[in-house]
């Protein structure tokens, strides 16, 4: 589920908002910085979501990060 939010942070928000920039930069005119500001903050949620998924891919192959006493 957390990799789908990954994905889906940079297939629906920042390589749209990406293209969007790039576009209005080439036709000259300024491009809107929501798109920027939209970006960098679902980038930032990829970076904090990035520990919990690699602890989750890894819990169905070492049991210890779920069954040990003091995990």
């Amino acid at each position: 589920m957390i990799a789908t939010i990954v994905s889906a942070n940079v297939a629906m928000w920042i390589i749209p908002g990406q293209r969007k920039m790039v576009t209005a930069m080439r036709a000259g005119e300024t491009p809107d910085p929501i798109h920027g500001m939209r970006g960098k903050q679902r980038s930032v949620h990829n970076t904090y979501f990035t520990l919990p998924m690699l602890l989750v891919m890894l819990s169905n192959r070492y049991s210890m990060t779920y069954s040990h006493p003091q995990n």
